[in-house]
């Protein structure tokens, strides 16, 4: 917990359907219940509103693998994922995906920190104890597709929902990318990454402060012509 900002894990029903409401919202993209409920579902808060969530799950429990999900339904996207699985050699039992991130704009970039450290040191944990192979991740959201880059090695699927692909004419589809990372990096990944997001979010501090004192002094400096 960091002063009021805190979060609780796999919290009650009602809280759930908060955090399914305020996702949806945001992503503009589906979650259930079920999903959240089979889930490790974390939900944080500024005092008393919930102002972003994460959920880790995996289908080794009955789950359904929300990534995969997107090629069912379709002939094609079947066949796709089947393609994909074999190429790279991945078993959705022996992985766990970071799905639904969700957070308000507003976060200030310390709280941001403490987010993405319990994201990391949460899913760490849980590779540890249940042995996954892979860490899946993925967005239909431009800059989250290129910030989660920064974290994932390996681009398992890039382009429209295979499902969309009937409507193109009409709304052009929703392009999504689907990444993963081998168990054996996520150490080495999760540092590297917290370092950066630590470092950014001291130059940006410091480019403020420095803005503010120049400003200051700027202001006291009277400059007199003729």
């Amino acid at each position: 917990m960091t002063h009021n900002f805190y979060y609780l894990k796999n919290p009650e029903l009602e809280l759930l359907k908060v955090y399914k409401t305020e996702y949806e919202a945001l992503s503009k993209t589906e979650v259930s219940i079920d999903y959240l409920q089979k889930a490790d579902t974390y939900c944080f808060f500024s005092g008393p509103k919930m102002v972003g969530g994460l959920v880790l799950a995996s289908a080794s429990n009955g789950n359904s693998f929300r990534y995969f999900s997107i090629f069912e339904g379709n002939e094609d996207g079947v066949g796709t994922l089947r393609v994909l699985k074999k190429k790279f050699g991945v078993d959705e039992k022996e992985a766990v995906e970071i799905s639904c991130i969700w957070m308000k704009r507003k976060i200030i970039p310390k709280y941001r920190i403490f987010f993405y450290r319990i994201m990391l040191s949460e899913t760490l944990k849980l590779v540890r104890e249940k042995g996954y192979r892979y860490i899946f991740g993925g967005s239909v959201e431009l800059h989250i597709q290129q910030f989660q880059q920064k974290f994932f090695s390996t681009v398992f699927y890039l382009g429209i929902r295979p499902q969309d692909k009937g409507a193109l004419n009409k709304s052009g589809g929703m392009a999504v990318m689907i990444y993963f990372l081998d168990a054996g990096s996520l150490r080495f990944q999760a540092l590297r990454l917290l370092y950066n997001l630590i470092w950014s979010n001291l130059c940006t501090e410091l480019k403020l402060k420095l803005k503010i004192k120049w400003g200051s002094v700027f202001k006291k400096t009277k400059v007199t012509i003729g």
